[in-house]
Order: structure tokens, then C-alpha cells, then sequence
């Protein structure tokens, strides 16, 4: 019996899938009889199977499934009750593991944790460069007990699927009906982690990145993004204050928001000369009470774009001076 099950959902995404599940297995060796690797299709039109199917002959504990249609964010919870193992890791099918990183969560498993939540490095799309070495910049290692303390510190970063190692009984208590409103959002994963941590929060944050990230490979359709992003975690948090976390906890993940997605964002699609148009009235009701809003995000949409260039200058400067230090 398997103790962590690498349940990978994918869509059309052979190429990528191919390198993820390679990942996977090179990190897994030496412990090929504690985990197991499930892939569920979701109802792709591609070369999926046919690319597991290969990988199978040299792997006994890759599992391949296919569902009859497409489900998007249901597919993590078919994934989560095909699973054997005590532990699921819901893992991005574009997405790779560095070597360390099944052998680190075992040794973290022993110790009965939950969730686990692993750092990250970001690469370009086809993993010629790095362009962030570290994504979450807490220098150590860190255990968290409280869960509004895991949502003033992680915030909406906790619905990167990739990261987060959590035990199957807590992921799947969740009643359908209870997330399912949350599913076309593209955040029911954080909405269901959330939850789960009502019931007991053990969260052990890993510092060293051992999730290599490929970046620029997602949607960047303007009205799903900021339907996901904006209106998506709004009504998450909103919802989870009614099951028990603090207003203040929620309103700190709501700044994370802010600071650390919409805000490049705008500037990105500034820089783009894409047009903004119902942007501020969107954000506004969930914003309204938020400082940082009023004083950087409504500046950004509709300060000219040569203010927009300069701000950019001003915060690389910041930044690679903090490097530098």
C-alpha cells in the first residue's frame, strides 16, 4: 500500500506530461513502493495515453484513468478517491520535480504533518532559464498551527495545486455540494484545503524549492483571469470567514491578492497596451475597504502608461538592490 499518491490531472497536455511524469519518476527512486503516480485524463483528444502507456513499461506504480468528459477542477477530486495512499499531491501536469523532492516529503510524512506546502522555483516555458529561484521568500523552514495564521502567511498561494501535500481523509471531507459553487473559479482546491483546516492544522512549509514551475504556460484571457483571481477568491474568502476564519486573516489573504497578482498583473497588461475597460467597477466591491487598492491599484488602471514605466524601474530597483543585500 502506497503512503503518497502523485495524482496528476491533465487536458492536451502530452508534451508537457511526458517531462512532468520523467520528473517524477527520477525523484521517486529508492521509493518506488511508497508512492504510487495517477494520471486522470480528462476526456483530452491527444497522445495522453499513448505517452503513459510507454512510461508503464518501466514504471509498475504509474496508473493511468480517463474520464468520459471533461470535468476541469473536478478531476482533482476523482484523482483524490482513486487514491491509495494516506497522503494525495495533487501535482500540475506541466509542472517538474527537482530529485530531493519525493524523498523530503516522505521524511516529512513521518512526522504526520498537514498539510505540506513545498517552495518553488519558476522557469521559463521550456525550462531554459530560471527566472525566480525562490517564490515564497521565507528564509526557513516553518510550522504553522493556527489556520488563520496559514492564511495571513500562504494566502491564495495555497491553491497552487503543485505545493501541497495533504492527507486524503482531510481533502475529501468536504461534501460536493460545498465546493462545487467554487469550481468554475478555478480556486475549489483552496477553498477545500481551507476548509480542511478547521478541523486540525499541522502545515509544515518546506523553504528549499523542490517544484520547478513552468511559467507562461496558462490562460491570460483578461475577463478568466480576473474572474478567477478577483471575483473567484473574494467570494472564497467571504465564504470561509462564515465557516470560521477571522476577518482580519481574510482581509491580509485579499492583500496578498493585491500585491502579489493583481498588481503585476495590470501593470503587464498596461505595458501590453491592453485596455482595462470595467476593470475598477469589478474590483470594486470587494476592494472598497482596502488601503492598498485605493493608493497603488486604481492608480495603476488609469494613471497614464508612462507613470506605469516608471513604477516598474523604481520596484526592479528595489528589488535587485535587495538581492544585492
Amino acid at each position: 500500500m502506497p503512503i503518497l499518491s502523485i495524482c496528476i490531472p491533465t487536458y492536451n497536455r502530452s508534451r508537457e506530461l511526458k517531462d512532468c511524469i520523467s520528473s517524477i519518476i527520477a525523484s521517486a527512486h529508492g521509493y518506488e513502493n511508497n508512492i504510487e503516480i495517477i494520471v486522470s485524463d480528462d476526456a483530452g483528444t491527444d497522445n495522453t495515453k499513448e505517452i503513459v502507456t510507454i512510461l508503464q513499461k518501466n514504471c509498475h506504480f504509474l496508473k493511468y484513468h480517463k474520464n468520459i468528459k471533461n470535468t476541469r477542477d473536478g478531476n482533482f477530486y476523482i484523482l483524490a478517491n482513486m487514491a491509495s495512499g494516506k497522503y494525495i499531491w495533487i501535482f500540475g501536469d506541466d509542472d517538474k520535480m527537482a530529485p530531493n523532492a519525493v524523498g523530503t516529503i516522505l521524511k516529512l510524512i513521518e512526522s504526520d504533518y498537514n498539510p505540506i506546502i513545498c517552495n518553488y522555483s519558476i522557469w521559463s516555458n521550456d525550462f531554459s532559464h530560471m527566472i525566480n529561484s525562490k517564490y515564497f521568500h521565507l528564509p526557513n523552514d516553518k510550522t504553522i498551527r493556527e489556520p488563520n495564521d496559514l492564511m495571513r502567511n500562504i494566502g491564495l498561494k495555497l491553491g497552487f495545486i503543485s505545493c501541497v501535500i495533504i492527507k486524503k481523509k482531510s481533502f475529501i471531507i468536504l461534501p460536493k455540494e460545498e465546493y462545487e459553487p467554487f469550481l468554475s473559479y478555478g480556486f475549489s482546491f483552496l477553498y477545500s484545503i481551507y476548509t480542511a483546516m478547521l478541523y486540525g492544522c499541522y502545515a509544515y512549509f518546506v523553504s528549499e524549492p523542490i517544484i520547478l514551475y513552468r511559467g507562461s504556460n496558462s490562460n491570460s484571457d483578461k475577463d478568466w483571469w480576473y474572474k478567477c483571481f478577483v471575483t473567484g477568491s473574494s467570494l472564497i474568502f467571504e465564504e470561509l470567514i462564515k465557516k470560521g476564519y477571522s476577518r482580519k486573516a481574510a482581509f491580509q489573504a485579499k492583500h496578498i491578492v493585491l500585491k502579489d497578482y493583481v498588481m503585476h498583473d495590470i501593470s503587464f497588461r498596461r505595458r501590453n497596451r491592453e485596455k482595462l475597460n470595467g476593470l475598477f467597477s469589478l474590483m470594486l466591491p470587494f476592494y472598497k475597504r482596502h488601503w492598498f487598492f485605493w493608493t497603488v491599484i486604481a492608480p495603476m488602471i488609469f494613471a497614464p502608461r508612462s507613470f506605469i514605466w516608471v513604477g516598474n524601474k523604481i520596484v526592479n530597483a528595489i528589488r535587485f538592490k535587495g538581492l544585492q543585500k
